[in-house]
């Protein structure tokens, strides 16, 4: 029989959780755990290493290895420090430089650098020379034009915008002022429908007023809200304008299975502060309360100006309606909650700056419909929107208001006599003052949801007092934060 001495054993493949063999290094990634490279690196480098292990078992000679120098090898690879891997980083670096770098070459050859011609050559440097007189003259010409504008302003009475505006408030500015002017387009584009369309683009216009007027439900079943228009960059433009700041003194429900009806107070002349929070999510709405997925709810004939109301339905506002309540909060699929302006378009005749009057002592069906359903509810108040607009003092029993009421009550909207200012001056016009809006939200209300039989006159009144005294509480302990502390601060009354 052969020698066993000359025998020569291949040692079997050692399992991948334990030390490498000598030629094989491996960091040492239990001690530099915030150096995790991502999963496409990992692949990559999982491939690398098995690749150099077929290398290393090749090279390797078959020998016969002892047990207790095999241990000792393996303990002192173990305890090696090895330097950071630096993959990650140099893939990071390559993947922003890249297409800087390609840039560079053409056919795999690198770029010869075009030598400018003598034309080029003079035109750059006498552009050099005159780029500091054209920018000095530019000034000049900027503070010469701002210096007539503040003496137009002295001798006319009227506060002229200035020139020299920075291009973010120009575009916060047009982002108010397309708000403002959404019926006024939408009117001018059915003028020109009507007018100027021809042919079939006339007749699929009647075809669509005609599905609008016969079949038309999505404004009172939640809408058709559309994420990119709600998070559009021009409502943070819009945001930004006044600015618009939201303020939470509870937490909600993030998991998404609670309705809530959120009552925001007080109306102001149109509510800038609502359609920025609750329809324009580029507010923070959905950072500030993730989970809560909210309707914003206006006048129904709102939704019978088409083109308007497609914006409306796409920014996920839904007619205010009983109906329309229902179906947003009845959703058992996809719980939703829903805003309600509850001091109506009453209200906004009571939108003076310094004065909190609110129509709610006799409004109570938004609590019947919280318990229909199961709602909590929210009181939210918007701090400086009675601050947007002057209005034409109207007090009760004066001819105007008179007029108002009858108005109201005849069209379903109040028409109040206010004053804002312009794009160019900022005495009159028709856009918001550059005023604040902090908007609160309150601590929920809990309602238990019962049928319609189970509901009494005595339960809503419990229900209605309690949101009041949370609302009152609200405006109380807030509103030295908010108002200006030269001015008495002012009483919420409730009519």
């Amino acid at each position: 029989m052969a020698d066993t001495d000359n025998i020569y054993i291949k040692p079997a493949p050692e399992p991948r959780c334990q030390s490498k063999p000598a030629g094989s290094v491996q960091p040492d990634v239990t001690k530099d755990t915030a150096r995790n490279p991502t999963d496409d690196l990992k692949e990559e480098e999982k491939q690398d290493t098995i690749e150099a292990d077929a290398q290393v078992a090749q090279m390797q000679p078959a020998v016969v290895t002892d047990t207790t120098t095999t241990t000792a090898t393996t303990e002192a690879i173990a305890t090696t420090q090895y330097a950071a891997n630096s993959l990650n980083e140099a893939k990071q670096h390559y993947q922003q430089t890249k297409h800087r770098e390609s840039g560079k070459f053409e056919g795999g050859q690198k770029k010869k650098v075009r030598q400018k011609s003598a034309a080029q050559q003079y035109i750059d440097n006498v552009t050099q020379q005159l780029m500091p007189q054209i920018e000095q003259t530019g000034k000049q010409l900027l503070s010469a034009t701002d210096d007539a504008v503040a003496s137009l302003s002295a001798s006319t009475g009227i506060a002229f915008a200035p020139i020299n505006i920075p291009f973010q408030r120009r575009r916060q500015t047009f982002a108010v002022l397309l708000w403002s002017s959404m019926i006024l387009i939408a009117a001018i584009l059915n003028f020109c429908a009507f007018r100027y369309w021809t042919g079939w683009k006339f007749y699929l216009y009647l075809l669509w007023l005609t599905y609008k007027a016969l079949y038309q439900t999505f404004h009172k079943d939640g809408g058709l809200p559309i994420p990119f228009v709600r998070h559009a960059v021009v409502w943070q433009w819009f945001r930004d304008y006044f600015p618009i700041r939201l303020h939470k003194r509870c937490e909600l429900d993030a998991s998404g299975n609670t309705s809530y009806l959120f009552g925001y107070h007080p109306h102001g002349i149109i509510g800038m502060g609502a359609v920025g929070t609750f329809a324009m999510l580029a507010s923070g709405f959905n950072r500030l309360f993730p989970g809560v997925d909210v309707r914003l709810l206006t006048l129904k004939t709102n939704f019978y100006i088409p083109f308007f109301d497609l914006v409306l339905t796409f920014m996920g506002m839904c007619d205010a309606s009983r109906d329309s309540c229902n179906a947003i909060l009845g959703d058992t699929e996809e719980p939703k909650s829903l805003c309600l302006v509850l001091g109506g378009a009453k209200e906004s005749l009571e939108a003076n700056p310094g004065v909190v009057k609110l129509y709610l002592k006799s409004r109570k069906g938004f609590v019947k419909v919280a318990l229909e359903n199961g709602a909590s509810l929210v009181p939210v108040f918007g701090f400086g929107e009675n601050e947007l607009y002057e209005q034409v003092e109207n007090p009760e029993g004066s001819w105007i208001r008179n007029v108002q009421n009858q108005l109201q009550l005849r069209l379903g909207f109040a028409l109040p006599v206010f004053s804002g200012r312009g794009v160019f001056q900022y005495n009159y016009g028709l856009l918001p003052h550059r005023r604040p809006i902090d908007v609160v939200f309150g601590k929920p209300i809990q309602c238990p949801k019962m049928t319609k039989a189970t509901i009494t006159p005595e339960i809503i009144d419990k229900y209605h007092v309690i949101y009041c005294q949370e609302l009152k509480t609200l405006f109380d302990e807030e509103k030295a934060n908010y108002y200006d502390k030269k001015q008495p601060l002012p009483e919420m009354l409730f009519i």
